[in-house]
């Protein structure tokens, strides 16, 4: 297996013991719930050197752990709150780094609408995605909860890269999230309003250094497993994630692929269109 270590890689832990995704069984069924609203709670910057000691960092968290990609300039330590001496969650307060490595997260939802329904068809498809680096798998917060007798579902995953320049996170997000519509991992998502989105592989809200990760699963009562692996893929891989430009023909693909999937999604988005204005 590949050792190489990388310059300390730098991102922000979070600590608030009730954000976090919970569940509760209602006439024998599991309910999710929202997790609460981050409003305090103490921080500290985390630094690993390889990626499986962030593997292992990832499998010690517990519900109520969030991660931001961004670290911020003159604390190490603190809390995040609405005190005098507490900081606010913002790009303001947890950049991007510009001194060190840091981590990048590709937020992978609803993956049986991307076609994908089990763990090593997301490992394949990330691997097609971004080719051969390594990156830590961490199941969602909603992933492998279940009764007992059932089976669990691998529902969602976060995927955690090590990036050299977190500055260049946007650009780099905003192209894997093309790419994975032009392989075939995009959906049109349609709001209440009517407006349709693209979805992919990769979330584009955490291209932004103070998005939410939550991690360390989900808050579940008695009588409730949870099942959660985090694996390491690509160990001999590049260390860094590079996401180089589209290609002509990706970005063709991309146009096509999505316009496909924007004629097919015009009709449902049109009559929730017509409720409003009802």
């Amino acid at each position: 297996m590949n050792s190489l270590k990388s310059a300390p890689v730098a991102f922000t832990a979070i600590f608030s013991p009730n954000v976090a995704k919970r569940y509760e069984i209602e006439d024998d069924k599991l309910i999710k719930k929202p997790a609460d609203t981050l409003k305090t709670g103490p921080f500290e910057t985390v630094s690993v050197c390889s990626m499986a000691a962030l593997q292992e960092y990832l499998q010690s968290l517990s519900p109520g752990s969030v991660l931001l990609a961004g670290v911020n300039k003159e604390l190490k330590d603190g809390n995040i709150g609405f005190g005098k001496n507490d900081l606010r969650r913002s790009k303001a307060s947890f950049p991007h780094s510009i001194f060190v490595p840091g981590i990048a997260v590709a937020d992978g939802d609803a993956l049986l609408s991307l076609g994908i329904k089990t763990r090593e068809e997301f490992v394949e498809a990330t691997t097609k995605l971004v080719g051969d680096v390594q990156f830590v798998v961490s199941p969602s917060a909603s992933s492998g909860v279940h009764l007992p007798g059932q089976q669990p579902e691998f529902k969602g995953a976060h995927v955690f890269f090590f990036v050299e320049s977190p500055a260049d996170t946007e650009r780099i997000m905003a192209i894997l999230h093309k790419r994975s519509i032009a392989l075939g991992y995009g959906r049109a998502f349609i709001t209440a309003r009517g407006s349709i989105l693209e979805r992919s592989l990769v979330d584009l809200a955490m291209k932004t250094s103070c998005q939410l990760c939550f991690e360390g699963g989900a808050i579940v009562p008695d009588g409730v497993l949870q099942s959660r692996e985090i694996t390491l893929h690509n160990p001999d891989g590049a260390l860094y994630l590079e996401a180089p430009e589209l290609s002509a023909e990706e970005e063709s693909q991309y146009q096509e692929k999505w316009a496909t999937l924007l004629k097919a999604a015009n009709p449902e988005a049109e009559c929730k269109l017509s409720l409003i204005h009802i």
